[in-house]
């Protein structure tokens, strides 16, 4: 029996192996990292979204001071602040501690912060319109771009 008959009877095998790179193995590190980092992350955030809130809407106030504006006669860009930076808060307080009453509390003001936001949208939309049909580009123009 020679070698090529060999061969010949013993179907050919393949044989496949998978090697998992150092590379491989370090993204899912990082991802786990970054899934467990992940509430802490969306609390700063939302506290940085608060503070913005906040900032912005005291420029609209300002801005806006001689003008009826239901945005800033509601308060909304202020009372969405708060929302925001309270649901930040909470949501590290919930990272850090692990509580369950505290994982939910984060949880109902994440949906709360929601809705105001939804309200400050649909408010500034609002104004917009309104504003605009009675010539605010007139009013407003001059008080952005004027120099003491």
């Amino acid at each position: 029996m020679e070698l090529s008959d060999v061969q010949a009877e013993r179907p050919m095998q393949f044989t496949t192996s998978v090697r998992i790179s150092s590379t491989q193995s370090q993204h899912s590190g990082v991802l786990q990292t970054i899934s467990n980092e992940y509430p802490r992350i969306v609390g700063c955030l939302q506290i940085l979204v608060g503070v913005l809130h906040i900032g912005f809407g005291t420029f609209l106030a300002i801005v806006t001071r001689h003008l009826e504006t239901f945005t800033i006669y509601s308060g909304l860009p202020f009372f969405g602040g708060i929302i925001f930076i309270v649901s930040g808060s909470l949501s590290i307080a919930a990272y850090k501690r692990r509580n369950s009453c505290l994982v939910q509390s984060s949880l109902w003001m994440h949906i709360v912060g929601t809705v105001t936001a939804a309200g400050v949208i649909l408010a500034n939309s609002a104004d917009i319109h309104i504003l605009k049909n009675q010539g605010f580009e007139a009013i407003l123009l001059p008080v952005l771009f004027s120099v003491p």
